[in-house]
């Protein structure tokens, strides 16, 4: 799942085979400012539980991009290194 902010960062998630998801942060110019394959903790991130179906549900790709929309600013903070930019 993708999504890019309005200030040209592309933030990525992924499944690479460990339990968390991984994250990748690339700036306008494609250059990647942050990789890793586990980034983003299964527990908090990707599903949701529905009290409806009395299940744990996975996010479809717009629910990825709504919570990437919300949390990008947070996340670049956190992962980017502004020096190299």
């Amino acid at each position: 799942m993708k999504y890019t902010t309005s200030d040209g960062f592309t933030l990525r998630v992924f499944s690479s085979g460990y339990l968390d998801y991984g994250l990748e942060i690339t700036n306008s110019a494609g250059k990647e400012m942050y990789y890793n394959p586990c980034c983003l903790s299964a527990d908090c991130w990707g599903s949701h539980y529905d009290e409806e179906l009395d299940e744990v549900v996975e996010w479809c790709e717009d629910e990825w991009r709504e919570e990437l929309k919300l949390h990008a600013d947070d996340l670049i903070d956190c992962f980017v290194q502004f020096d190299n930019v």
